[in-house]
């Protein structure tokens, strides 16, 4: 029963992934807070994304789409926007850190962490979901666990360090596959 407990917990309860070992193998420093400003120069907006190339970073289109984007005080260009999809690329500043692309799919039933930068704080938080189902509808992958505002466009990562999705809703818990989107196509 105990275990049980704590296996829910750790489901509902976000983890700072400053403080302990990370659950899965992969640079933190490949994840990144974007914040977006409004036209008076104020903050207006956090998400998150995460770096695939030095340059090349992918988050989702109702993150990136707001105005004054920046990622570590460097404005972003955004390069492709999906708004069906709500997925996007951008380029930002560089970076030794990235995570390498799956194209493979969510598969049922098998666990993944979602990563981002919850509440618009300065230190990223991991969360572990497990991979449920398709809605044929939205076309999101949805998951057991939760994810909190913040971290929409973070990434969602398979158990060997590779990004698979990026967060999208909170309620219910989802993402978008990339296996959808036009990085995978073109693979």
């Amino acid at each position: 029963m105990k275990l049980l407990s704590f296996l829910i917990a750790l489901l509902i309860i976000p983890t700072s992934c400053s403080a302990g070992p990370k659950p899965y193998d992969h640079n933190p420093n490949s994840i990144v807070q974007v914040v977006c400003m409004d036209d008076g120069g104020k903050s207006g907006w956090f998400g998150s994304a995460t770096r695939i190339a030095p340059h090349t970073y992918v988050s989702v289109t109702h993150v990136t789409s707001e105005h004054n984007c920046k990622v570590n005080g460097t404005a972003i260009t955004v390069t492709y926007t999906n708004v069906e999809q709500d997925f996007s690329v951008f380029t930002g500043p560089e970076g030794t850190a990235f995570l390498p692309v799956s194209c493979k799919g969510f598969k049922k039933g098998k666990a993944y962490v979602m990563r981002g930068y919850a509440g618009g704080g300065t230190d990223d938080f991991f969360q572990p979901v497990i991979f449920t189902m398709y809605d044929l509808q939205t076309h999101l992958a949805l998951f057991v666990g939760n994810d909190f505002p913040g971290m929409s466009g973070g990434p969602i990562i398979d158990s060997r360090g590779r990004i698979t999705g990026t967060v999208n809703i909170s309620d219910p818990t989802g993402g978008v596959d990339l296996r959808d989107t036009i990085l995978c196509r073109r693979k």
